[in-house]
């Protein structure tokens, strides 16, 4: 019954988008760039710094940004016919993640032979827009754990059946990879063909390498910092941040160790060696901690994490990455993974509480040297290194595809 009322439901959505998506393409089309996001109220760095070169092309960014919430729901409707109409009238749009109304949207698209490799696949996405190209730049660099197609009836993924209702990562014309080592996971996930899996870095590439190089050296090194800083001072600049931030878990019956981890007082200790952060997914419900990863992400000296692509994202920052991964036995199930830590990297993986604790206040106090190549490898094939100019050398692209359909 739930599932006869959800394809009523979506019949009807994809009848009415379709109808206004007809009726908008009456106007002439522009020389418009659409970036849609329903993850937030802003626009990302990714989506401005685009636009931004977009302008210097001769092209007018539009940006529609709204975090859907129950709170939200009347203004994430009107983001939505806003959006139909700019789909209407744009030469290309970019998102950041699936997004349900370019799923729905017949676009004027086409096809090619399948990737042999994923043609077995039922679910294998084989049209791709031509008007407007749409562009899908993903949210992360490298893909740690498995997701979309990969993850399937699953207790963390989706259904099959609310992949094929809900038309899950349907119309794209493009998707970025940052490295050839994710090109295959990346096809798998989205269920497309390899060959519309494009090796380009999002903007973010640059603005990580450049806080590296900008950052000053970091007082956590292997030498002991307490001959360089008063542990209790109530300075912040004074010490080195901690961050902790565990990826999203969907279920609420899925356990979450970082959770446990903070609802107890063992970590608390720390606090007298280094500010101590906590950044839960932003996505889930009843959030214990506040913070913003990316904005923690810079300050921090360590990272710990569990499944989360805030990894990689550290890693090209340089920081120092721990793994604190107790139910890695059942994440091996559900969702999957497609880098397994404990394969790559064993000496960063953590199981329980009291070592994690122990080895995060060793490297505070300069007692252990953190194995950097340990990282490297667990990254290595995630990111394609290059010289910078990511922005423009999407925007580089990105006007090609744009140019192949005239």
């Amino acid at each position: 019954m739930r599932n006869a009322a959800k394809r009523v439901f979506v019949v009807c959505a994809r009848f009415v988008f379709n109808v206004l998506y007809r009726f908008f393409c009456l106007f002439s089309r522009k020389d418009e760039i659409l970036f849609a996001s329903r993850q937030a109220n802003t626009p990302s760095h990714d989506y401005l710094a685009l636009g931004c070169e977009f302008a210097k092309r001769g092209y007018t960014p539009v940006y529609l940004n709204q975090k859907l919430s129950k709170k939200t729901a009347f203004k994430y409707a009107a983001h939505v016919i806003l959006e139909i109409y700019h789909l209407a009238r744009c030469r290309a749009c970019f998102l950041d993640r699936y997004d349900p109304v370019v799923g729905f949207i017949k676009f004027k698209s086409t096809s090619e032979e399948l990737d042999l490799s994923l043609s077995d696949s039922p679910f294998l996405h084989n049209s791709f827009p031509v008007e407007p190209v749409i562009v899908q730049i993903w949210h992360a660099f490298g893909a740690f754990k498995k997701f979309g197609y990969q993850s399937y009836n699953t207790s963390e993924g989706h259904s099959l059946f609310e992949l094929d209702l809900y038309r899950v990562h349907a119309n794209y014309s493009w998707i970025l990879c940052s490295g050839e080592g994710c090109r295959s996971v990346y096809a798998e996930a989205f269920g497309y063909p390899k060959s519309r899996v494009a090796l380009l870095h999002r903007p973010e590439y640059d603005e990580l390498r450049m806080l590296r190089q900008e950052e000053k050296p970091s007082a956590l090194s292997s030498k002991s910092i307490l001959k360089s800083i008063k542990p209790e001072s109530d300075d912040a600049s004074d010490r080195p941040t901690v961050l902790f931030a565990p990826t999203l878990r969907k279920e609420k019956t899925t356990r979450h160790p970082f959770r446990e981890l903070y609802q107890g007082d063992e970590w608390r200790y720390l606090n007298k060696l280094a500010l101590v952060e906590w950044s839960f997914h932003p996505l889930e419900a009843l959030g214990v901690a506040s913070g913003g990863a990316e904005e923690l992400l810079q300050r921090a000296s360590i990272v710990v994490t569990d499944y989360s692509s805030i990894v990689y994202e550290a890693f090209l920052l340089g920081k120092k990455v721990l793994f604190y991964t107790p139910d890695i036995d059942q994440y091996r199930l559900s969702p999957g993974l497609n880098t397994d830590p404990m394969v790559e990297c064993p000496q960063l993986v953590f199981l329980n509480k009291k070592e994690l604790l122990k080895y995060i206040d060793a490297l505070l106090r300069g007692l252990s040297v953190y194995p950097e190549e340990s990282l490297s490898r667990f990254a290595k094939g995630a990111i394609d290194e290059h010289e910078g100019n990511a922005t423009e050398r999407l925007v580089d692209a990105a006007i090609r595809w744009i140019a192949e359909k005239e």
